[in-house]
């Protein structure tokens, strides 16, 4: 890992860390210092846009570029494994439409192989523009179409260990502060493999921190990104060039552990890319954010962020 803190008394960087190094100056009481742990593409991009931020007051930031029509486009090939997101399931069907005989219920979670991709047909169901396209179900050993809206690069998990006792208590004294933050982290942390270093900042000086990232670089073009900060903290997960409905799904299959009486999303405005960046979650008096944030170069990012003030 490499870290990057404030130094006691001195406000300037203390940094442990291995190989070659960059160390960047600002116009303020801050150094810092990336230690290059082999070829790194994140570590490149967090080097330009740390020059960028430090140059202003460091505060909770997002920024979006909004890039209309971007969350469409197939994302997939010939061959390619991709898993059930639909909640409740989806039909494997004998041609490429709503009304075609069923073959095979497909259950949630559930891997399907694409094996024709010369006859994909444009479609529009329930909200999303996508493709039918035909696939090979591995539980059920039978082939079919489905409408790929439904189906997903990111798998649903079963469970998620961070809410295990809120569940067991029958979600009595519920803490969102707490759990949902850790279970976007959790689905992260089974779903991709981490890869290269970590990057860590913070901005504190005498030990107190008003501001703090850290920054993992994952397989599949993926990167977890975990905010700190007087105001509140939150779990990022930013993913290369996703459509709008493994977004979507990727969110709904996550909080559909939790009690709707507890947390709501806005459907709408979720599968709406031209609302990306507005809030999606409603959680009673609990000022928590659930956003979709264009980030440009097709990187997308999924914030889930509690402020506390």
């Amino acid at each position: 890992m490499i870290d990057i803190s404030t130094g006691h008394n001195t406000g300037l960087a203390k940094v442990v860390a291995q190989y070659s190094e960059d160390i960047f100056m600002f116009n303020q009481p801050l150094v810092l210092r990336l230690k290059n742990c082999g070829e790194n593409r994140r570590l490149r991009q967090v080097r330009n846009l740390y020059q960028k931020l430090l140059m202003k007051s460091i505060k909770i930031l997002f920024l979006y570029a909004l890039f209309t029509g971007r969350l469409c486009a197939q994302n997939y090939s010939v061959g390619d494994t991709l898993y059930v997101v639909a909640i409740n399931g989806l039909n494997l069907r004998e041609s490429p439409n709503l009304t075609a005989p069923k073959v095979a219920g497909l259950n949630n979670g559930e891997k399907v192989v694409t094996i024709e991709s010369e006859k994909f047909i444009e479609d529009k169901i329930d909200g999303f523009h996508g493709q039918w396209v035909r696939v090979h179900s591995i539980d059920s050993n039978l082939d079919g179409f489905v409408f790929d809206a439904f189906i997903s690069r990111y798998p649903a998990l079963t469970q998620f260990a961070s809410i295990q006792g809120f569940i067991d208590n029958n979600w009595n004294d519920h803490d969102l502060y707490s759990f949902l933050p850790k279970m976007l982290e959790e689905y992260t942390l089974k779903v991709f493999k981490p890869e290269g270093c970590e990057v860590y900042y913070s901005n504190g000086s005498d030990g107190e921190s008003n501001y703090s990232i850290s920054i993992r670089q994952l397989n599949k073009n993926a990167t977890l990104i975990k905010h700190g900060a007087s105001e509140g903290s939150g779990t990022e997960l930013e993913l290369l060039n996703p459509r709008i409905s493994e977004v979507y799904y990727l969110i709904k299959n996550i909080v559909k552990f939790i009690p709707p009486e507890i947390l709501t999303l806005d459907d709408e405005k979720l599968k709406a890319e031209e609302d990306y960046g507005q809030v999606y979650a409603k959680a009673g008096d609990y000022p928590f954010v659930i956003r979709i944030a264009y980030k440009g170069d097709n990187l997308v990012s999924i914030i889930f962020f509690n402020a506390c003030c």
